[in-house]
């Protein structure tokens, strides 16, 4: 029996992962070439709602995956006209991008399904199917965990080797960087800046937009006003403890979502404590945990040196 509780919780684990794994590894690109985007908050919340909504028109939710992107890479697009063509700040841009996110799809929701009176909530009736690859899914223990999953975990397995490699052993990797710490001297050694951030946030907002939208095309049927619940800004920080990096920062995401994962198990499990237990103090663990790593060593890392900061092209 507990070999199939800790095998049900380790799924667990990597389906509430996937997410989060998609939208760092989006913002993870913008930001390493200095950039800071906050708006991944608000761009969440529009893919998911947007992958909702085709899922339930169409009843397809890879339909809803493809629309999501879309929105993503629309929505990051927009910080960048204003954050790089127009000039203005970014963490203002971030903020102001958030609150109309956040109005939008409230707005959005209500007129899409409660322009009549409803009695019920609205829920997809298809959600993505897990994919079980033979013999590897046969293999002991974590055959199972691993591949008995969706497509858009299988991505993954692909998305974090690539994005690892791109970064630290190609040429493009160092553009990315090297226009992250000084832009400036990118610009003068011949580096086509806003080229590369725009395509950066082309591809953060296709895989932030893709993150957004599992939470609705494959880890829940309805629709929630507050079902993102400030993950954009835990990747944020998350990033942060994992030092801007591929592989430390999808370690310090499976931590995080090894914590969530576990105070939804410890509340079925040990239903006895919860009664002298606050349920609030069980939710609260995930966000303590990543406020309590960031105050221990966030002190330590350094970002990049030009995040956060507007540049203006060298004429």
């Amino acid at each position: 029996m507990s070999t199939v509780i800790i095998y049900d919780f380790l799924r667990a684990v990597v389906r509430v992962s996937a997410p989060l794994c998609y939208a760092g590894l989006g913002e993870l690109l913008v930001e390493k070439t200095g950039m800071l985007n906050i708006s991944i908050e608000g761009t969440l919340w529009l893919s998911s709602l947007a992958a909702f909504i085709i899922n339930y028109y169409y009843g397809n939710p890879y339909y809803g995956v493809f629309v999501g992107m879309f929105v993503g890479m629309l929505y990051y697009l927009l910080f960048g006209l204003f954050s790089i063509y127009i000039g203005l700040n970014q963490v203002l841009i971030g903020v102001a991008l958030n609150l109309f996110a956040y109005g939008s799809t409230f707005y959005i929701y209500r007129f899409v399904f409660e322009w009549r009176e409803r009695t019920t909530i609205p829920s997809v009736k298809t959600l993505m199917d897990d994919l079980r690859i033979p013999f590897l899914s046969d293999a002991p223990f974590l055959g199972g965990v691993l591949f008995n999953q969706p497509i858009t975990v299988y991505g993954l397995y692909i998305l974090i080797p690539l994005a690892y490699y791109l970064l630290n052993k190609t040429m493009y990797g160092l553009y990315i960087t090297s226009i992250g710490e000084n832009p400036e001297a990118s610009d003068r050694l011949g580096i086509p800046v806003f080229k590369y951030r725009l395509l950066c946030l082309c591809l953060g907002g296709l895989l932030v937009g893709l993150g957004g939208s599992i939470f609705t095309t494959y880890l829940s049927n309805i629709y929630l006003d507050q079902m993102i619940a400030g993950r954009g800004f835990i990747v944020i920080a998350l990033l942060i403890l994992g030092s801007w990096t591929p592989l430390k920062t999808i370690g310090a995401i499976l931590l995080y979502s090894f914590i969530e994962a576990f105070q939804y198990r410890f509340q079925a499990l040990f239903a006895s404590l919860m009664t002298f237990i606050p349920y609030q103090f069980v939710l609260m663990l995930p966000y303590l945990t990543t406020i309590i790593a960031l105050t221990v060593i966030g002190r330590k890392i350094k970002p990049p040196a030009w995040l956060g900061k507007h540049y203006t092209r060298i004429k």
